[in-house]
């Protein structure tokens, strides 16, 4: 997912997306669905 769907809803469950630091860079992804 890219940055257009921050603070949108998770199309697969309806939870928020969010946008967490990763590697130097940000991810954004669904807390929900995204396990680690």
């Amino acid at each position: 997912m890219g940055p257009n769907y921050k603070n949108r809803e998770c199309p697969n469950c309806g939870t928020t997306i969010t946008k967490l630091a990763h590697g130097g860079g940000h991810v954004y992804l669904c807390p929900s669905c995204q396990t680690e």
